[in-house]
């Protein structure tokens, strides 16, 4: 509250954008930590909302907004009075902005990736348990997975969603920031695989294989 009465109109231009982009995504972190809204799909909404922010406040802006593919695909629905929306930061966009945006899933075969995993030795703490930052490698995609049916293609690929055959589902990987090796590196695990709709991206890359990224100190 006391953010929202500091007095702008003696900030400049730039300064008034900067205090905006604080305040609105303070408002964001705020509504999480406390559950203000208690929707599933709070976040996801936001994420949507920010982006279209942005190509309001510069409208020759252009980019990516990229995120886990749990976040960009396209769901979307309305509740019982058809007046809230609900569904994923992906489908959001796909509602408000019809054909100016494109939404990409990503898949890789095999290899490593970043992500949190358990880890009893680490004094780090998320949500109550240790974690640890780094390196975790997965086997190669199970047999009927999207990347295993195109891993005979050179890498890395792009493909059509609509020119795949007419199956009602695509089994893709399902990772996210926090993975569990141990539990989640079995063939049939959820947090690699889920089946997606095929309507659900207008195109998919695939990677052969995935390398971490370089952390930051």
């Amino acid at each position: 509250e006391e953010k929202k009465t500091i007095d702008t109109n003696q900030l400049n231009k730039k300064d008034k954008r900067t205090y905006s982009l604080l305040l609105r995504h303070l408002t964001q972190t705020l509504g999480i930590k406390y559950k203000w809204q208690k929707k599933y799909d709070y976040r996801d909404r936001r994420m949507g909302e920010n982006i279209l922010y942005h190509l309001k406040e510069d409208t020759v802006n252009k980019g990516f907004f990229w995120a886990h593919n749990g976040h960009i695909f396209k769901s979307s629905k309305k509740d019982k009075r058809k007046k809230i929306w609900n569904g994923t930061a992906g489908g959001f966009l796909d509602y408000k902005l019809k054909d100016k945006c494109y939404i990409i899933g990503q898949e890789f075969d095999e290899g490593s990736f970043n992500a949190y995993y358990p880890d009893s030795n680490s004094t780090n703490i998320m949500e109550g348990k240790a974690y640890t930052l780094g390196s975790v490698k997965v086997r190669p995609a199970e047999e009927g997975s999207f990347a295993a049916n195109y891993r005979h293609l050179k890498n890395p690929v792009f493909i059509l969603v609509p020119s795949l055959p007419k199956k009602e589902h695509v089994k893709m990987t399902y990772i996210g920031a926090a993975y569990y090796p141990i539990r989640d590196n079995k063939p049939k695990s959820l947090a690699r695989y889920n089946a997606h709709g095929k309507k659900l991206f207008d195109a998919i890359i695939l990677i052969k294989k995935s390398t971490p990224t370089n952390l930051l100190d």
